[in-house]
């Protein structure tokens, strides 16, 4: 256990780490060069010393690219994974393999891409199927169908701008 973070990386972009258990620790240290600090040798130690631990793998993890980071930590066994903005989030492989982002047409500003559904359920699956609504959109459906207003009450509510 520890450390566990988001470091910055050579190329600007951050990765995040995170050594769960003993093991990952030591394949982790193995990375940054064998560190034998006996600070670091229990789980309490480096709890204890956290800020310097996580020093020295931020002064390791900025002389590299993040991509480079994280492929070499996972290929160890160590959750590693490159900090994703909006931008590079679009193009994560993973996400994309898994449906994450869905393009909906938006009828004021034509494509538009969403999160769509986190789970995957074979039963009752989850879908996207309308890009977010514009102020009063449903209005009609609401008032007419679910309220039971007639003409004259949506006329007044709109009349006083209730509805805009």
């Amino acid at each position: 256990m520890a450390p566990h973070g988001v470091y910055p990386t050579s190329d600007g972009r951050w990765v995040a780490i995170a050594a769960r258990d003993d093991e990952d620790w030591c394949a982790l240290a193995e990375q940054l060069g064998g560190v034998s600090d006996e600070r670091f040798a229990t789980v309490a130690g480096r709890l204890a010393h956290v800020d310097e631990l996580d020093a020295l793998v931020g002064e390791w993890t900025a002389r590299q690219p993040a991509a480079a980071v994280e492929a070499l930590l996972q290929e160890h066994g160590v959750p590693a994974h490159v900090a994703l903005d909006s931008e590079t989030a679009l193009d994560d492989a993973q996400f994309r393999s898994r449906g994450h982002f869905v393009e909906l047409e938006h009828e004021l500003y034509g494509k538009t891409v969403v999160q769509g559904p986190r789970q995957r359920l074979s039963r009752t699956p989850a879908v996207v199927d309308r890009a977010a609504p514009t102020l009063g959109r449903d209005n009609d459906h609401v008032l007419r169908e679910l309220l039971g207003y007639d003409e004259a009450r949506i006329a007044a509510l709109d009349e006083v701008g209730a509805l805009k």
